[in-house]
């Protein structure tokens, strides 16, 4: 399994992972990508086809009052005078956090009196100079205007309240909720369909089966006073005229059939090995097609469990599903609230199978070994990336800009200390219990310390002398082929010395055979005279030219050679200096042990 974003090239890389583990003779485990993202794209998406610019209001309105302590004062004072208990500060807003837009749409609405006031009368009578040609200041003033921009905000504020903000914020948890994903995304998707379908359209339809439904047809849409758009927002309604009341019914249609569709493209509905793995949950062992699932389960994850053990796991199951199970291993507390709704809190689900692990045979070896091999290979399977992209963010304010030195061992120990902060304090540091074996890992912190130190530095030391040995070894083999060249060139040299006494001697015989030319004036052979002279000159200057070349060659060889035996020089004294830096170091931690 590959955990990641919706984007395209992340499914690409899959596919490429999934194709070169494939030539492995394995396979990714495919549960699609993470559905925390796809929700919130599709909230998104829904928010972009309404055109209402609800995130550019509410950038707007934060950046205001951002970098202006004036502004704040004033919208301060505001507050007071309408209604000390209000909150006085405007959230910031990000379209890329997730579980954000529905707080800052509801702390608008609370304060959409005091901004009105403040936007609307406020700033045109005091402050006229401020909000002259200011682009801000028109696009906040036309939604503070309109009476549907605060029927929109009130729709918005139901979306995310009674749609997705349960969803987006359950599973950004980091307890294992693999085994409620599916439960939860289709109770989510019908709830968007039910929003603006007709029931008789869903009817008892689940999983894949939701996703055959189609939204075109209008015979299937409620009417307008049907659709969901929260109580707020209904009583809103008769503030509005005629178009604008057309005008908002449409848009919110819209929002919820973009929203619908992505969904219908992006969540893993039909996918059987995430709605197997609600068998996993306490209450499912007793159901007969349980069974088949958690063997469904084990053939879906490759390379885990071979025929043998699918074969122990059914038996194993089979026992399990009719084991006496203490309901405190998986009820963590039960209570009634104030206006007399009953409450169950249940454990972890890997606290729960911590605790069937834990029995025991007659015999005394573990009773469920297959099931708890495959359960923990199952539990490590994400529900979403929101606990990846926490561990960025603690990364983030642990690594400061003046931090940024900091070693990977620092900061591994750090991000130790804030985990173990975290599990045995539950975040805080006072609740950690302080047990003498922590006061003793304390007091031998810095003498642990010092001898890592000098045991980085031995190991330095050794790989520096290690360095410096090869070095040694390449430079004698370095030598040798310089000495081999140089014995060349030389051997070159003496044939060219021999070539050259040749051509000398062809000259030599030519003039002697040119001078009896003149006295006897015979012309052939004052032209065979002519022939060894010019050849004889030709081959000398050629040879002289090699010569030339080879004497350079030379001169370079016998530098090389003589920098290297410099070099090799410092190279010794260096490597006595390591030998006896090397010797001090080992004394020194032999000494401490």
């Amino acid at each position: 399994m590959l955990s990641r974003d919706n984007p395209n090239v992340n499914i690409a890389l899959e596919n490429l992972i999934d194709l070169e583990m494939k030539k492995q003779g394995s396979f990714l485990l495919k549960i699609g990508s993470c559905n925390i993202h796809v929700v919130h794209t599709a909230f998104k998406n829904g928010m972009t086809v309404s055109k209402w610019n609800v995130d550019s209001f509410c950038l707007d309105l934060y950046s205001w009052f951002k970098c202006s302590p004036a502004r704040q004062e004033d919208f301060k004072n505001i507050i007071e005078e309408i209604d000390s208990a209000l909150e006085k500060t405007i959230l910031y807003f990000s379209i890329t956090r997730w579980v954000l837009m529905g707080k800052v749409v509801n702390r608008i609405l609370e304060q959409w009196d005091t901004l009105s006031d403040y936007f609307l009368r406020f700033l045109p009578e005091k402050q006229p100079s401020q909000i002259r040609e200011n682009k801000r200041y028109d696009n906040i003033k036309l939604v503070l205007s309109s009476n549907l921009s605060k029927v929109a905000l009130n729709f918005v504020s139901y979306l995310c309240e009674n749609i997705f903000d349960r969803f987006l914020t359950y599973f950004q948890s980091e307890e294992p909720l693999i085994h409620l994903l599916y439960n939860e995304m289709v109770h989510m998707y019908k709830n968007i369909l039910l929003s603006f379908l007709k029931p008789d359209t869903i009817n008892n339809k689940s999983g894949s089966d939701l996703l055959n439904i189609s939204f075109e047809q209008t015979v299937q849409w409620t009417s307008d006073k049907e659709i969901k758009i929260g109580e707020r927002t209904r009583k809103l309604i008769p503030t509005l005229n005629f178009d604008e009341r057309k005008s908002f019914y449409q848009t919110v249609r819209k929002i919820y059939e973009n929203i619908a569709n992505y969904l219908k493209k992006n969540l893993p509905l039909n996918n059987m090995f995430l709605r197997d793995l609600q068998v996993l949950g306490p209450l499912s062992r007793a159901d007969r097609s349980s069974g088949d699932q958690i063997v469904r389960v084990a053939r879906t994850i490759p390379n885990l469990l071979n025929d043998k053990d699918i074969d122990k796991l059914e038996h194993e199951w089979i026992l399990y599903s009719t084991e006496s199970i203490d309901q405190t291993w998986f009820i963590k507390d039960e209570y009634v609230d104030p206006n007399g709704n009953s409450h169950i809190k249940y454990h972890p689900i890997d606290y729960y199978w911590n605790e069937v692990f834990s029995i025991l045979t007659n015999s005394g070896v573990p009773k469920y070994p297959t099931l708890c091999k495959l359960i923990k290979n199952v539990l490590i399977i994400s529900h979403g990336n929101a606990d990846v992209e926490r561990g960025f963010s603690i990364n983030s304010n642990i690594v400061t800009e003046n931090r940024s030195s900091l070693s990977e061992l620092s900061i591994n120990g750090l991000r130790l200390v804030h985990d173990g902060v975290k599990f045995y304090g539950y975040g805080s540091s006072h609740k950690v219990s302080i047990t003498p074996e922590m006061i003793n890992i304390v007091k031998k912190s810095s003498n642990n310390y010092r001898e890592q130190l000098i045991a980085s530095k031995v190991a330095v030391a050794i790989h520096d002398n290690q360095n410096k040995e090869n070095e040694i070894s390449q430079n004698e083999k370095q030598k040798q082929k310089q000495f081999e060249e140089e014995k060349i060139t030389l051997d070159k040299q003496k044939n060219l010395d021999k070539q050259v006494k040749e051509a000398e001697l062809l000259i030599e015989e030519g003039t002697n055979r040119l001078d009896k030319a003149l006295i006897s004036g015979a012309l052939s052979e004052a032209y065979a005279a002519k022939l060894l002279l010019d050849g004889g000159r030709e081959k000398l200057k050629s040879t002289h030219e090699q010569q030339e070349k080879l004497t350079n060659e030379l001169d370079k060889l016998r530098l090389k050679r003589r920098d290297a035996f410099f070099h090799e020089q410092s190279s010794n004294k260096k490597l006595k200096s390591i030998h006896r830096n090397d010797d001090t170091s080992v004394k020194i931690l032999d000494d401490k042990i």
